[in-house]
């Protein structure tokens, strides 16, 4: 066995800790690579040894695949296992590793470029006799064309990206006026019974063949209602569920893909896998649900996984989301008996997971588990979201009365500066117990909060068994002691107990309940503002992501209303709609398109009208 002592991990976050804790069972020495933005990354510390490659951006860092070779160079690496994305199906990556004289942990060149392009991979398999969807693919890729295929083919109908990945370039257009707007943008399932599985697999294993193709990798199909599949696509790579795969079958596959990089033969035939219960892994990811999913970043100000559930991360406390890389910061997989018991033991994870400091989608994850159509296994398709969960408020509700109450109730008394007081002190009279004045700005999604107010106000009278919350125009009595930040607490609300966690990061106070995640500003010491100083009235529209500028909608003298779509911005791998939220007039388009923005930079400026 040679050429595996010193494996130089091509990727970032959670994929580079999860293949070094194989590694490091296997005897094998790991080298991370890192960003100027993850020079204190988690993965960067799970490696024997670190290279900086500089840059902020992937293109100036992850995705160069000359820096990559030097830092492999430089660490003394015989071999370079790519992750996924990135450049994990990148052919020319893979030769040039090849070429250096390392070892490539993944499939050969010619099969990863033989599935990079979606389009010829499909004609190919066609041609092979792999069920393939009826579909378009040809090279003559203008609207009129592809509107001839589409009503051909017949509606709902998907338009998939020839080099997306991750289902991220996917858009469904279920009727035709949505056609234009599309096209600009588990395990085992209980939808495949045995021999459904065993034909697929046979045809999975056809396909790789037909490639030449070796090593860990996956063949997605399409499945109909009828039990029909077809070839979609083929990763060249480690798949980001892989857990799900290792969970049912007990297997390593990193494990495998290093044993195979060594020469060594597969230590088992396809007889001997066999798939004991039911695995699902939900990813959690730093994005708005209620503004289509906007990715977000921030600080991790508290971040707790509770025991029965795997969890692949490289989060920790005091570290930094960037907004330089994919939103996905973990991912969380159950494994139980049955699919209803996975279900149960997942969605209860995460009413138990805690990730405070940036937006993330933990509490929608556990919705859609809960949602009866998941939990029947019916109707699970690519339009569930939009089927079940269109409202954004039904993705992301607003905090309700009690949560308001609860936060107030901490904004008062478990604010920072009451800290350095004894707790048996704080806030003790000797005489009539004073109302203390709150007030909270909810850091609302600008989808939900559109229509409700971000700005509450009232007091908090505190008793010695229990607290009163008056609201304005309603009044909550709380009784519990506040909890230490970072640590499960609960509280006692008109009756109703409610569980919660909470964080400082700055003056911004960040509660955990099962509900949801909800930032609050806690303004009690600052002057009144008006509703434009608050971002009501704001005259200007910011970017909130670093972002390639796609396309430019807003014109200059151009009169706006609530929901009309300003730019578009694309970044990992998505499309995000831009959209104004009030009617006014635009004074200014500071962007075009193909420019890269960053976090704040000003896209629109209104005019200067209330």
């Amino acid at each position: 066995m040679t050429g595996v002592h010193r494996v130089l991990v091509a990727n970032r976050g959670e994929i580079v800790v999860r293949i070094a804790r194989t590694a490091r069972r296997l005897g094998i020495a790991t080298v991370a690579i890192h960003s100027d933005a993850d020079r204190d990354a988690a993965h960067v510390r799970a490696c024997d040894d670190a290279v900086a490659i500089g840059g902020f951006a992937a293109t100036e860092s992850y995705l160069r695949i000359d820096r990559v070779l030097e830092a492999a160079r430089i660490a003394h690496a015989d071999a370079i296992h790519p992750g996924y994305g990135f450049l994990a199906e990148n052919p020319e990556f893979a030769a040039a590793v090849e070429a250096a004289g390392l070892t490539f942990i993944g499939p050969p060149p010619a099969a990863i470029a033989a599935m990079g392009d979606k389009a010829r991979a499909r004609r190919r398999m066609a041609a092979a006799g792999i069920p393939v969807l009826p579909g378009y693919d040809g090279e003559a890729q203008d609207e009129s064309t592809l509107r001839q295929h589409a009503a051909r083919i017949g509606y709902p109908l998907m338009i998939n990206a020839a080099a997306g990945g991750g289902g991220r370039g996917m858009r469904l257009a279920a009727t035709e006026p949505e056609f234009a707007a599309a096209l600009g943008a588990e395990a085992p399932s209980p939808a495949v019974d045995a021999a459904l599985r065993e034909r697929m697999g046979a045809a999975a294993v056809a396909v790789a063949r037909q490639i030449g193709y070796f090593g860990v990798g996956t063949v997605e199909f399409l499945l109909d209602r009828d039990g029909r599949y077809y070839f979609m696509e083929m990763n060249t790579r480690l798949q980001v569920e892989h857990p799900v795969t290792e969970g049912i079958t007990g297997l390593d596959l990193v494990e495998l893909q290093f044993r195979v990089a060594r020469g060594e033969p597969l230590p088992l035939q396809q007889h001997d896998v066999t798939l004991r219960g039911h695995a699902i892994e939900v990813r959690l990811c730093a994005e708005s649900p209620a503004d289509d999913f906007l990715p977000g970043s921030g600080p991790v100000v508290d971040w707790h996984v509770p025991p029965g559930v795997r969890c692949d991360h490289a989060l920790a406390p005091g570290a930094t989301v960037t907004a330089w890389y994919d939103s996905m910061v973990a991912k969380l997989i159950a494994h139980a008996p049955t699919r209803a018991e996975c279900v149960e033991r997942l969605a209860d994870a995460l009413d138990h997971t805690v990730l405070l400091g940036l937006p993330s989608n933990r509490a929608f994850l556990a919705r859609v588990l809960r949602h009866e159509a998941f939990v029947a296994g019916q109707d699970v398709s690519t339009a569930f979201i939009p089927r079940h969960f269109g409202d954004a408020s039904h993705r992301q509700p607003a905090p309700d009365p009690a949560t308001w109450a609860l936060a107030a109730w901490l904004s008062v008394v478990a604010a920072p500066e009451t800290l350095d007081t004894v707790a048996d002190w704080r806030h003790w009279s000797t005489g009539r117990p004073l109302p203390h004045p709150w007030r909270l700005r909810w850091q609302a999604p600008a989808s939900v909060g559109r229509d409700l107010p971000h700005d509450r106000r009232g007091r908090v009278t505190l008793h010695l068994d229990h607290a009163v919350v008056d609201t304005g125009d309603r009044r909550f009595a709380i009784s519990g002691a506040a909890g230490p930040a970072r640590v499960r607490a609960r509280a006692t609300i008109d009756d109703g107990p409610l569980d919660y966690r909470h964080a400082w990061d700055g003056a911004t106070l960040w509660l955990h309940t099962t509900g949801g995640d909800f930032a609050f500003e806690c303004r009690r010491r600052e002057p009144a503002r008006s509703g434009i100083a608050n971002g009501d009235g704001a005259r200007e529209v910011r970017a909130s992501i670093n972002a390639r500028v796609a396309e430019v909608v807003a014109q200059a003298g151009a009169r706006v209303q609530p929901g009309d779509r300003l730019v578009v911005l694309e970044a990992m791998k998505m499309e995000h709609d831009v959209r104004a939220t009030r009617d006014a007039t635009v004074a200014e388009v500071g962007v075009r398109a193909g420019e890269q923005v960053v976090p704040g930079q000003v896209l629109v400026r209104y005019g200067g009208e209330p």
